[in-house]
């Protein structure tokens, strides 16, 4: 069953819970973190768009541990070309074009700029048919948070027209 996730206004995940168990049946919630909650579904993901509460939708891809150094950034690359992203769209061998943005909370020597940059590097490397686009003008849009010494990678589904 995949994972999803829904970004919620921090002190409103236990909201978005209730509304998701009343609203939505199927799903299994795993986690409740500061401002995410994430749960586990095989419904059609245009049944999650009726909350209210969440703001945006995204499909789980991995969660992996990071360093605290720059040095670490080669990390994030390698960890990131090894993943899988054939789900996204999977008979696709045209252009596709894509950012990571990413966020950052503990002590960190690299921003969460170094880090996105290091997640597109690693994306790229994998599959030579992606290309970065800051221009906002991106087919696909990738999101790396990084808390501490963990890292957690997904693809948002809302407002980009992934399906997944």
């Amino acid at each position: 069953m995949p994972r999803y996730f829904f970004t919620v206004l921090p002190g409103l995940e236990e909201i978005l819970a209730d509304e998701m168990q009343a609203k939505i049946s199927g799903e299994c919630i795993q986690d409740k973190t500061r401002g995410k909650v994430y749960f586990d579904s095989d419904s059609p993901v245009e049944h999650f768009l009726a909350l209210r509460t969440a703001d945006n939708l995204y499909r789980f891809i991995h969660r992996f541990p990071v360093g605290p150094h720059k040095l670490h950034l080669h990390d994030i690359e390698q960890e990131i070309s090894r993943l899988d992203l054939s789900m996204i769209r999977p008979d696709s061998s045209e252009k596709i074009s894509f950012k990571v943005n990413a966020s950052r909370a503990g002590n960190h020597t690299y921003s969460r700029f170094d880090a996105a940059e290091a997640a597109e590097l690693g994306i790229m490397r994998r599959y030579r048919h992606f290309r970065q686009d800051h221009s906002g003008g991106h087919q696909l849009e990738f999101r790396l948070d990084l808390v501490q010494e963990e890292a957690v990678f997904a693809i948002r589904i809302t407002g980009c027209g992934v399906q997944v």
